[in-house]
């Protein structure tokens, strides 16, 4: 048999999406779940304030891949598109969490 892998190890290896995540409640969450997930992709309209949320989560999770998408969730193209390339990048979302202000 193979060796036991507990929850916490599997939710450790899981991926999150969070929309909104550059500020706010979304950026807050975000900071939680990358207390248990090691993969978190953040999507929002500013592309400056995901590059500083990202470096917030990493420096304060150190391991975390964190990755920003541009994004509004108003233009169902571009959230296809976003999405799409989130998870080529990060695999599949075990969590997603839809806190974009619309």
């Amino acid at each position: 048999m193979g060796e036991a892998v507990s929850i916490s190890d599997a939710r450790r290896d899981a991926c999150a999406f969070v929309t909104g995540g550059s500020s706010g409640i979304g950026l807050a969450v975000a900071l939680r779940l990358a207390k248990t997930h090691s993969r978190i992709g953040l999507f929002a309209r500013d592309p400056q304030g995901l590059a500083q949320a990202a470096d917030r989560i990493r420096r304060e999770n150190p391991g975390t891949d964190v990755r920003g998408f541009v994004l509004d969730v108003a233009d169902q193209d571009a959230v296809c598109t976003a999405i799409a390339a989130a998870v080529a990048q990060l695999g599949a979302p075990r969590r997603l969490v839809l806190s974009a202000g619309m």
